[in-house]
């Protein structure tokens, strides 16, 4: 497999594990991936591999052992601490979910997942507050495409504690900047069911 993305330090795999990883074969995958890694030790991808099949195992723990190796040879890879985010809210330890996020959101600003997760991550932790506050501050910083999720994930915040009115001006500004159909209907649908409500 050539990796010709911009992060080429993450090297390169043969064709025969990339195969094994898409067909789904773990097993031999896994064991090609660490044989791989002895000469290789610093095979980014071959690590990124190995903790998506410790993820299909639900071994989460292991999955961001494998991904914090990444981070070692390539830090400014943004998606990896997607990963290890995500890991870490499957694990209920939402406080290293939540750091993991804002890594991402400290790589790629202008997108608005990891926004939106580290959101997430701050009301799991019971701080409402802290969630509202990063939703507030990636409206001035997520790309066009962005703005409507972040605008609906603020206006569902709002729901959950009652400020109902907050929160339908929130759905109004997420159909009114969605770039797409399907984003307008996510927030219609919501507008409808709050007004029907009343």
């Amino acid at each position: 497999m050539s990796n010709t993305g911009t992060f080429k330090s993450l090297g390169d795999l043969p064709d025969d594990i990339v195969d094994d990883f898409k067909n789904k074969e773990y097993n031999t995958c896994k064991e090609k991936c660490i044989n791989f890694l002895i000469p290789n030790p610093n095979n980014g991808i071959a690590y990124i591999y190995l903790g998506k099949i410790a993820e299909s195992e639900k071994n989460y723990e292991t999955a961001i052992q494998h991904y914090k190796k990444v981070i070692e040879i390539e830090p400014r890879f943004p998606y990896i601490w997607s990963y290890i985010g995500e890991d870490y809210t499957e694990l209920e330890k939402y406080k290293e979910a939540y750091e993991a996020f804002t890594e991402e959101i400290a790589l790629i600003p202008y997108k608005a997942a990891p926004w939106c997760m580290a959101s997430l991550s701050a009301q799991k932790m019971g701080d409402h507050e802290l969630a509202v506050g990063i939703l507030k501050m990636a409206q001035g910083k997520v790309e066009k495409e962005g703005q409507s999720i972040v605008a609906y994930a603020l206006g569902a915040l709002q729901e959950v504690v009652g400020n109902n009115d907050e929160a339908l001006v929130n759905y109004v500004q997420g159909q009114m900047s969605a770039v797409d159909e399907e984003n307008k209907l996510i927030s219609a649908e919501r507008i409808y069911k709050m007004l029907k409500k009343d």
